[in-house]
């Protein structure tokens, strides 16, 4: 049986670039179920926002808008990072009130360009539960996590080649990747709604090893199909 599928879309103050987004993956993600399609907007000025939606609204199915994140383009303008209040965490939080179990998760500055069938990575993640994550973009691999993608171990899965990788973080600043609600939320719990999304890595390194997640395999796509 075919599980449901969300996707979220992680979005702030660049509104401009969700239709090349939203398009790519209506035109190469593939599943057999229509997946529902939520915006998680951190606050963008509403005047972007409300033409944004105006010209092509059509394309997602539930826009979350944190009214707070608003305040933080003032500061940000004057240069005053410091005083800038983190909004992110209840943003993300607000869209998985939307969400099935499996999650495809991107930044509106990603888009993918090549076919791919999120149906294959839906069922290896719930028959090998020891993943965390199946990704789509590698190219942040070296600077992130150190690590070139070809270090990994080549696996195929219902003819999809990827690497198999040892991580001790959640990759990518969670861009391009597919993973199951009920491993990482139920565990962790939610995202933290007073932390910056850089400091937001090492919260996430603690709860893993606090709850036996830490050091577990990730599966990226030899054949990449997302980039940004």
């Amino acid at each position: 049986m075919t599980k449901n599928l969300t996707i979220i879309v992680k979005s702030y103050q660049r509104p401009w670039l969700l239709r090349i987004c939203l398009e790519s993956i209506k035109h190469f993600l593939k599943t057999e179920t229509k997946p529902r399609i939520v915006i998680a907007d951190d606050g963008t000025d509403f005047v972007l926002l409300k033409e944004a939606t105006k010209r092509f609204g059509h394309l997602w199915d539930i826009m979350v808008h944190n009214e707070a994140g608003e305040a933080k383009w003032d500061p940000c303008r004057r240069g005053e990072f410091s005083e800038v209040v983190p909004t992110c965490g209840l943003t993300w939080n607000r869209a998985l009130e939307y969400a099935d179990d499996h999650i495809f998760l991107i930044e509106d500055d990603s888009f993918l360009y090549a076919p791919f069938d999120a149906d294959v990575a839906m069922r290896l993640l719930d028959r090998d539960p020891s993943y965390l994550c199946f990704i789509g973009l590698r190219e942040r691999c070296l600077h992130e996590i150190g690590r070139h993608p070809y270090d990994g171990v080549k696996k195929t899965f219902e003819g999809i080649e990827f690497l198999q990788l040892e991580d001790t973080t959640w990759p990518f600043s969670f861009d391009g990747l597919f993973y199951r609600r009920s491993q990482i939320h139920s565990v962790i719990g939610p995202w933290p709604e007073n932390i910056p999304t850089g400091p937001m890595e090492g919260w996430i390194v603690d709860k893993f090893k606090q709850h036996g997640l830490y050091g577990r395999p990730l599966a990226i796509a030899t054949s990449p199909f997302c980039k940004f």
